[in-house]
């Protein structure tokens, strides 16, 4: 699952003239995901007759989909990426014929007012195209219509080309979605520029979001002529394992023909940045066709230091030949003899008006029953267990209800999630040992009005990469709340015994979000190179005014600030009278949840879970000597067993 940002930004392009400030726009997930054949078509082979041409795009493969927001009720929509100078030198002479429209949403995503688009290739960018060809374009997510322009243009490489295409919606706002291919580059890129004007005679006043997570835009062009490039090809995407072992490491990279030629031959250059660099030439075996995509393996490069690193790709030749101005790819791994146990953690965005967020609750409850080590945060969303400092989680990530992120880099669908999924998953974030590792102590202040933590990271091999900490506080049993439950009655299958309650049930809700502090992590809670043997303390206060209960957990979360991913984490129980009365409890309704010799004895409930201290799920019986938390039929208690 790649990150959906929310994305602002106040930078414009340079414009000649004075003109209004440009409109910045916002984005969010769409559901969409691209299917195997995207690519495909949207970089494609010239078929055998027809004129020869090659395909240009500053777009990787697309990866997601956007939705536009912050948008008026009526607008005309440019979209553009830049072809600059640099890109041009292969190209001199030849002639753009078409541009290729890749589709971002279809009829079957909500009102779609829009497949009329205006394909245009021009040397101003802040004006309105004079040059411009009307098409239709599919409404098939991710379907790609060349529309071939009434009026090629050359290519001079006398000064910067903007392709791309405009759309006016007039009635409603469109749903209408962006396909990226999710790879930021620098900022004087310019793959993805957006504008919009309320007018349809307002020049575009664009803003430049290529730096940000939707990546390039995905659109295209065709170039034809008599002298196309040759051994001209592009990295579409780098795979590096997080964790390597061994005296030598092995990754994949996609490349995709651009030239009018076969390759047979790829040269890779790999850059760690402890100072270390290879070159690789992999030999191809079947020729890569003009405009195919191929995903080939560099190996035996020497895996020498031990740490967390930078690795940077960048391809440098095909067939022997040198690229001129070869893109570089960045990315992390890890490579270390041992480490420490992983703490992975599943973050749930539900709520109680979701009628399919009963799903989410069964996903939650298997990781307990089943998954003890895994930490469980419900993130609610438009009721009254919803906190403000988890808004922006929502807004990058969550495309829908109920929607679930593993470790902020998987995204879960708990209305489809399959036994085969937990063990995916499980087995994904804990067959490798993690770099570090969190411990820290937590303790009420003496007027219980916050929860005083301090805590502790290690890491046990040098780290370059920046990590921050994040925190959370976790309480059960809050409530009770009307949950509305679309399972009702059984017509959508078994969920959990939820098909047995009615549309609408009240409950008690556990592992519910009280506050997070550090979203996506604190700044400066973490130094931004860390050293093997070393502990890094942070201390902090958190507000305790959300919690209703006697107590609660809190999480200790450490975030790669690179790829937003929670590399471990950590979790307390804490009580507000920090450890007072922890015999036994008798409760009211009849309910008395005891301590026994290896055991915890509950009489008078019917849902009986048992956990210790720090939050792991445990069985009433063959228990060891200590403190354990139990909760039975929405009350809660702490007892010692002997």
């Amino acid at each position: 699952m790649k990150k959906q940002l929310l994305l602002m930004s106040a930078a414009a392009l340079a414009s000649g003239f004075a003109m209004a400030a440009p409109q910045t726009v916002t984005f969010s997930a769409s559901p969409l995901t691209p299917p195997n054949t995207a690519a495909a078509e949207n970089v494609r082979a010239y078929a055998a007759g027809e004129n020869p041409y090659v395909v240009f795009s500053k777009a990787l493969e697309p990866e997601a989909a956007y939705t536009l927001n912050n948008m008026p009720s009526r607008a005309t929509v440019y979209l553009a990426a830049e072809m600059s100078v640099a890109d041009q030198q292969p190209y001199i002479g030849c002639t753009i014929t078409s541009v290729n429209v890749m589709a971002g949403s279809g009829p079957n995503n909500g009102s779609f007012p829009v497949n009329t688009v205006y394909a245009f290739v021009t040397d101003e960018l802040n004006a309105v195209p004079t040059e411009k060809t009307q098409g239709t374009i599919s409404t098939t997510p991710f379907s790609v219509t060349s529309i071939e322009l009434d009026n090629p243009v050359e290519i001079t490489g006398d000064k910067p080309l903007y392709f791309g295409y405009y759309f006016a919606y007039t009635s409603a706002r469109p749903s209408y979605f962006l396909p990226t291919d999710n790879v930021k580059t620098p900022s004087t890129s310019n793959n993805t520029l957006v504008a919009y004007t309320e007018k349809v005679t307002d020049a575009p006043n664009y803003v430049n979001y290529s730096d940000q997570t939707p990546g390039s835009l995905c659109v295209s062009m065709n170039v034809s002529g008599d002298n196309l490039p040759e051994n001209l090809a592009a990295m579409t995407g780098v795979s590096v394992p997080s964790y390597m072992s061994g005296a030598n490491m092995s990754y994949e990279v996609r490349v995709k023909n651009n030239g009018a030629n076969d390759l047979t031959s790829a040269t890779i250059r790999t850059e760690i940045s402890n100072g270390k660099s290879y070159e690789s030439t992999v030999e191809i075996s079947q020729p890569v066709v003009p405009g195919e995509y191929r995903t080939l393996t560099v190996s035996d490069v020497p895996n020498e230091s031990t740490g967390v690193y930078y690795l940077t790709t960048t391809l440098t030749a095909v067939n022997g030949v040198a690229l001129g101005n070869p893109a570089s790819v960045t990315s992390i791994y890890g490579s270390y003899p041992q480490g420490y146990t992983r703490r992975p953690v599943m973050e749930e965005a539900t709520g109680t008006w979701c009628g399919w967020c009963p799903s989410g609750i069964v996903m939650m409850e298997t990781l307990a029953e089943s998954y003890p080590d895994w930490i469980r945060i419900a993130v609610h969303n438009g009721d009254r267990m919803a906190v403000a400092s988890y808004n922006q989680f929502v807004n990058e990530y969550v495309p829908g209800f109920p929607y679930a992120l593993a470790n902020r880099a998987i995204g879960v669908y708990p209305t489809s999630v399959t036994s085969q999924t937990y063990v995916e998953l499980n087995n994904m974030f804990t067959k490798d040992p993690a770099y570090a590792e969190l411990s820290f102590e937590a303790t009420c202040s003496e007027d219980q009005k916050e929860v005083e933590v301090t805590c502790e990271t290690e890491v046990c091999c040098e780290v370059q990469v920046p990590h921050r900490l994040a925190f959370v506080i976790v309480e059960d049993n809050v409530g009770p709340y009307s949950q509305s439950n679309y399972y009702a009655g059984g017509g959508q299958g078994p969920m959990g015994g939820f098909e047995n309650e009615g549309s609408s049930f009240t409950t008690y809700f556990d592992d519910v979000a009280r506050l997070l502090v550090g979203y996506p992590g604190i700044e400066n809670s973490l130094p931004t190179q860390m050293n093997a043997g070393e502990k890094y303390t942070y201390n902090l206060n958190m507000s305790v005014a959300n919690v209703t209960n006697s107590w609660f957990r809190v999480v200790a979360m450490l975030v790669n600030m690179e790829s937003g991913e929670i590399m471990n984490a950590q979790e307390k129980v804490v009580y507000k009278d920090n450890g007072a009365g922890v015999e036994g409890v008798a409760s009211d309704n009849a309910i008395v949840i005891k301590g026994g010799f290896g055991e915890v004895i509950v009489s008078g409930a019917h849902n009986v879970a048992v956990f210790t201290l720090d939050g792991r799920r445990v069985a009433e019986t063959g228990l060891a000597a200590g403190v354990y938390i139990v909760k039975a039929d929405g009350v809660s208690g702490k007892v010692v067993v002997k």
